[in-house]
């Protein structure tokens, strides 16, 4: 099958076709939930991210039974470091949880039509 599935990404929330003023100095900032979430902006745009990334590396031998080949680790918007990739990576090779990710909206896989 020719279906990618990201199994790891700090996925924008949201994009403005703007960047952000000069009067707004922090990058982070928490909702009414608590939940922190991280603001980039450019010369041309600005985008919001979870301060925690999406990941399902967990669930990458499940997928794989279910007849998924290919995976995206993305690693848009970040900075990695070799240790932190290494863990990422690890996590994937064996399907293992990332601490501190997050399964976003992900429940308990993709829906049979």
């Amino acid at each position: 099958s020719n279906v990618f599935i990201t199994i790891f990404s700090y996925p924008p929330l949201f994009r403005i076709s703007a960047p952000l003023p000069h009067s707004y100095n922090f990058s982070y900032f928490k909702d009414k939930e608590k939940m922190f979430f991280k603001a980039i902006s450019t010369a041309s745009s600005s985008v919001v991210l979870p301060d925690n990334p999406f990941s399902i590396t967990q669930r990458v031998s499940g997928l794989k039974k279910d007849g998924f080949t290919h995976f995206i680790l993305d690693f848009s918007y970040t900075l990695l470091n070799p240790k932190d990739y290494n863990i990422i990576y690890n996590a994937f090779l064996t399907s293992s949880h990332i601490k501190g990710s997050s399964l976003f909206n992900w429940k308990e896989g993709f829906y049979k039509l």
